[in-house]
């Protein structure tokens, strides 16, 4: 069976997908690194 899981953090998330039976588990994507969903932007002049 395929699985996904998603993480979600307040300005980050996780995405694992894998295969998984009852004897073994098999991640087919993890990523290296954070995705975010924003990014902080200064207000200063």
């Amino acid at each position: 069976m395929r699985a996904a899981v998603i993480d979600l953090g307040t300005n980050t998330f996780h995405l694992i997908i894998a295969d998984v039976s009852a004897q073994e588990r098999k991640i087919l994507y993890k990523p290296p690194f954070r995705f975010y969903w924003a990014r902080a932007v200064s207000t200063k002049t």
